[in-house]
């Protein structure tokens, strides 16, 4: 991340690598969530306000030990936008 913006994507990363979820959330309102996952459970929230109609986030973790990691963004009603 560069001011506030992706600057690299990547889907591997060694274990204690900091990774980073961005997101990109337009003509929603109120809050939005980033549910990160390892070997497809639930590990970390992270809870976002929303405060225009076009809005940026990241949350972001340190990946400790090896897995499969996904995040899901959702929506204030835990709809997902995003996984």
């Amino acid at each position: 991340m560069e001011n506030r913006e992706p600057v690299e994507e990547g889907t591997t990363f060694a274990a204690g690598t900091t990774v980073w979820c961005w997101s990109l959330l337009r003509n929603s309102e109120g809050a939005a969530k980033h549910v990160w996952k390892k070997d497809g459970k639930p590990v970390w929230t992270a809870n976002h306000k929303i405060r225009s109609k076009r809005w940026t986030t990241y949350s972001r973790r340190k990946l400790s030990k090896p897995g499969s990691y996904s995040v899901d963004v959702l929506g204030a009603d835990d709809a997902v936008w995003a996984a």
